[in-house]
């Protein structure tokens, strides 16, 4: 590019929002134990919302998980698993997101 070259830049993005990654932390009987801010802005709960309830509250049953012991017990089989999950946002609406499940493992080996 020489120096009359003329460049034209679009819009800038904002960074930190195409890289923020929503996380969610359930533990062994699915209770919410941990909850991004990103977290909050996808699904409209806030940590004081949700962290201490249940998972079922943004996961909602189907026909593989109907219940959230359910869905854990599919977590703890796939213990390393990505694609789409339906979610239910705070006004109602059910989001169909990329989702992945990442198990904790303790010093111990136990599942945390």
């Amino acid at each position: 590019m020489t120096s009359t070259d003329r460049v034209t830049l679009g819009k800038r993005s904002n960074t930190r929002e195409v890289s923020a990654s929503a996380v969610a932390m359930l533990d062994e009987r699915g209770t919410v134990v941990a909850w991004t801010q990103a977290a909050e802005h996808l699904l409209g709960y806030s940590a004081g919302d949700v962290v201490g309830r249940s998972g079922a509250l943004v996961l909602p049953s189907s026909e593989e998980t109907p219940t959230i012991s359910a869905f854990i017990e599919q977590c703890r089989a796939q213990s390393d698993w990505s694609g789409t999950i339906t979610v239910r946002h705070r006004d109602g609406r059910m989001l169909g997101i990329n989702h992945r499940i990442s198990m904790l493992w303790g010093q111990d080996g136990t599942f945390r």
